[in-house]
């Protein structure tokens, strides 16, 4: 399933964007940009013409330290630069609850100055996964 966040702002799993249906639905939401945190990238035979993707490689362990090698800051710089320029983009990790919603969260604190609770209660609205 492909939740909206907020204006241009998508998150899901890995399975979605891979699938078919997924696919049709990144498509008719018109989504340009796909950017996956996971451990694996999206195979080049799963990719969509015409979609740009990004990977950055993230393990989904607590052992995982998103500020070396400037992991977070180039995830939130890429969804930046997509959002600024019109575009919309997809964040993906492998069940699209962890990872993903890690960096969206962190957008949304950037973005809005609000506080992890803040932003994590504005992505459960939007993201109805099981919490």
């Amino acid at each position: 399933m492909v939740d909206k966040i907020c204006d241009g702002l998508y998150i899901s799993d890995a399975t979605t964007v891979i699938s078919e249906e997924g696919k049709q639905r990144i498509l008719e939401l018109e989504i340009s940009h796909i950017l996956t945190v996971s451990a694996t990238p999206i195979p080049e035979s799963a990719k969509i013409s015409n979609i740009y993707y990004k990977f950055i490689f993230m393990i989904d362990m607590l052992s995982q330290n998103l500020l070396k090698n400037n992991l977070l800051d180039t995830a939130l710089k890429y969804i930046e630069n997509v959002l600024n320029s019109g575009k919309s983009i997809l964040v993906h990790c492998e069940f699209g609850v962890s990872r993903s919603v890690t960096i969206i969260t962190a957008y949304l604190m950037k973005k809005h100055k609000w506080n992890p609770s803040e932003a994590i209660l504005f992505i459960q609205i939007n993201h109805p996964i099981a919490w």
